[in-house]
């Protein structure tokens, strides 16, 4: 039996096209995007918290935010995680793609964020998280 393979790791262009598809979500838009309630996703965030992998607190600048962050351990499952994920990704996002339109995808990504955040702003009011800031006040694309 062959040992796996190390995969192929996103290069920085590659990576910053993939982060900009992957942004930090407030959990309301995030579980609407998954076609889930926001109270769905809190129990999904409750059950990772349960783990350990994830730490849920008021953000300090705002409390009617709440700010999940990954703990020591999460993040050494992410690592864990790493290989296959960025297998996956390149597979089905960034192989298909040629370089500009690699390139093409981060920009769109990066307007359709600002997009979405200028929304976040003009509509106010609280939101709950997911990696540690309300993206209506803090998040930025990469």
């Amino acid at each position: 039996m062959d040992a796996p393979q190390e995969p192929r790791w996103l290069d920085a262009e590659e990576s910053q096209a993939w982060r900009a598809l992957a942004n930090t979500l407030v959990m309301s838009e995030l579980a609407m995007g998954a076609g889930s309630s926001l109270p769905r996703l809190s129990q999904v965030v409750a059950r990772l918290e349960q783990r350990g992998w994830v730490s849920r607190t008021p953000d300090p600048a705002d409390g009617r935010y709440t700010l999940a962050t990954l703990t020591a351990q999460g993040q050494a499952k992410v690592t864990q995680a790493a290989p296959g994920h960025v297998r996956e990704v390149r597979r089905l996002v960034l192989d298909p793609l040629t370089k500009t339109q690699s390139r093409q995808l981060r920009e769109i990504n990066r307007r359709i964020t600002r997009a979405i955040d200028f929304a976040g702003q003009a509509g106010g009011g609280p939101h709950d998280v997911v990696a540690g800031q309300p993206r209506s006040r803090h998040r930025r694309a990469p």
